[in-house]
């Protein structure tokens, strides 16, 4: 996953700014400031529902595109889905700092434009 936002994030640079405000993990606390900037609406109860109604929004959603109930746990499916949400804190600001990618064993630069160079390997890089 980290790879592709690398190379993403070089084709279109923009979405370093633009790509993480889409995410539950920020967009939750922005737009509670909003509602209680405009009505008065408490950031702690704002938050908490957010989150209730996405997830359930994205069991639904799960359901539908299965045809039927998924076949593991809903403890399961809020464990997977609060690691999906929570990630970003993690790989945005890894990705900031990563500037070689390995690809089928080989170390790549990955240059503004998604051109990419192979590099000497002269330290092992992980990812």
């Amino acid at each position: 996953m980290l790879r592709w936002m690398y190379l993403r994030s070089t084709q279109l640079p923009m979405l370093l700014v633009l790509e993480p405000i889409q995410e539950h993990i920020y967009l939750a606390p922005l737009t509670s400031l909003a509602l209680y900037y405009m009505f008065n609406i408490m950031p702690y109860i704002f938050i908490p529902a957010h989150f209730l109604v996405w997830i359930i929004a994205d069991y639904i959603l799960l359901t539908i595109v299965q045809g039927k109930r998924p076949t593991f746990s809903i403890c399961s499916f809020v464990r997977a889905w609060v690691f999906r949400e929570l990630s970003p804190l993690y790989l945005l600001p890894r990705l900031l700092k990563q500037r070689d990618i390995i690809w089928a064993g080989k170390k790549f630069r990955v240059h503004y434009g998604g051109v990419a160079e192979r590099v000497a390997d002269s330290k092992q890089c992980h990812m």
